[in-house]
């Protein structure tokens, strides 16, 4: 089902290229034929060829929803926003041994201290089980605060709950595919 709905819904460049090609197969049916069926058959290839496109901007699926909070927490980082940060985090947020509560004033001090900037994300996975996700996916940033070490690479597993039909963080770690033995506890 996941996978029907990750086609369907999130990725037009696999089904819209399937479409067209049996639209234009359509169309040379029916400038052959000539008959009304060829014509039905075209009408809705191309009725199709039109509406998926349209359903996958109107429906948001999970996965696009809790990849849209993982943006905007990294472009809160880059933009030194704790706040920002914080309304995406669970009541019950746990990274370490930090708390909701503390994390405002040591996520202030670590993004001061290395002001990460160019922030990306890649390998992008979700599993959504009801209202938990588990996330694992790969950053990078440019570190050009007091420590200046250019690139860095973080591989992050992230749970998220949905509360109140939003996605929120609920907990977050972090390793460095470059650095073994790297926690983000460090950091912070």
């Amino acid at each position: 089902m996941s996978m029907l709905r990750y086609i369907f819904l999130e990725n037009p460049y696999v089904l819209i290229p399937l479409l067209l090609i049996g639209t234009y197969a359509c169309f040379v049916a029916w400038l052959r034929r000539r008959t009304p069926r060829a014509k039905r058959v075209l009408l809705v290839a191309v009725l199709l060829c039109v509406a998926l496109p349209i359903v996958q901007q109107l429906v948001v699926t999970d996965r696009e929803q809790i990849r849209a909070v993982c943006d905007e927490i990294g472009d809160a980082v880059e933009a030194g926003d704790v706040d920002a940060i914080l309304a995406h985090t669970a009541n019950d947020f746990q990274m370490y041994e930090i708390d909701r509560e503390h994390l405002a004033e040591r996520a202030r001090r670590a993004i001061e201290h290395y002001r990460p900037k160019d922030i990306h994300i890649s390998g992008f996975r979700v599993e959504v089980d009801g209202d938990r996700a588990t996330v694992h996916y790969r950053s990078r940033c440019t570190v050009t605060g007091d420590v200046p070490v250019g690139a860095v690479v973080l591989e992050w597993k992230a749970v998220f709950v949905r509360v109140d039909g939003e996605w929120r963080l609920q907990s977050a770690e972090a390793t460095s595919p470059l650095q073994p033995g790297f926690q983000l506890r460090d950091v912070f």
